[in-house]
Order: structure tokens, then sequence, then C-alpha cells
């Protein structure tokens, strides 16, 4: 009689410790390989910090920080002056977006299409970004040719 009783909890029991303590994992999501670029980064030099984000399948970026040495305003003060447009001259460069359009290329691993700002002198560029490390990127403003361009170094921050 004992024996008959002793079955069903041992029954419930090893079905509890089957499937009710079953290690739980964390699984994570992966971060899809377009998304790697999306962050902030500093310039090589540390003159320069962007913030890049993705908007309508886009990724784009804005100035987060600059150092004002050698400029002849305070950081929250400087303007776009030089911007062809006049209307755009009065606008800030912090937070003002330099890189846009750039969309990611599988088979190439790397974000074509996109334009890039320069506000040093009011040019507009076509970009590529590359990012043969995990927290390296390399962002290449140039003029109908890759070849004829120059490459900017970031690191993750």
């Amino acid at each position: 009689m004992k024996n008959l009783l002793v079955r069903p909890f041992l029954a419930v029991a090893i079905l509890f410790l089957a499937f009710g303590f079953a290690p739980v994992t964390n699984y994570v999501v992966p971060t899809p390989p377009s998304d790697a670029i999306l962050g902030d980064w500093m310039s090589v030099e540390n003159n320069l910090k962007v913030h890049v984000f993705k908007e309508n399948g886009q990724f784009k970026a804005t100035i987060a920080w600059f150092d004002e040495n050698g400029y002849k305003c305070k950081m929250n003060e400087c303007t776009d002056e030089m911007n062809p447009d006049p209307a755009l001259r009065s606008r800030k460069i912090l937070g003002l977006q330099v890189l846009s359009g750039l969309e990611y290329d599988a088979t190439e691993n790397m974000w074509i299409n996109g334009e890039i700002y320069d506000s040093n002198s009011g040019d507009t560029y076509d970009s590529v970004v590359k990012m043969p490390e995990k927290d390296k990127l390399y962002v290449r403003g140039y003029y109908l040719f890759e070849w004829l361009g120059k490459t900017l170094e970031f690191y993750r921050v």
C-alpha cells in the first residue's frame, strides 16, 4: 500500500525535476552585422566624437562632441558658417548630422552609398564605412572614386 502512494509522488517529482528545474539560458539575440556601427565613436586624434544611429533603414551620424581648440567659438556656439546654403549657416555644429544615407552591403561587409558633410569646408562627399575590427571604424569621404578621398579612423567609446 505504501508503495502505491509513493509511485505517483515519485512520478510527479521526476517530471518536476525534468521540466521544472531545466536550466534557464539567457538567450541573447545576436546583433545583425549591419548594426555593428551603431553607438558612439571617437576619432583617433581624440578631437571628434560622433553618434551613429539608424533611421528608416539608413545609417546616419551626428556630432556629439569636438575639441574646440583651434576654433574661434565655443563648442555650444559654433555654427555651420561654411555651408553653401545661407539658410543653414546658423545651425549649430554640435548635434549636426554629418553622415547620412549609409546602407549595409552584406556581400562586401561594409556600409555604402553614404554622404559625409565637412562642416569645416561646407563640402559634401560620397562616403563608405568599413569596420576592420569590432571597435574600429574607417569612414572614407571621397569625390567620384574611393581612391580620391580621405579616411577618418574612429574607435568605439
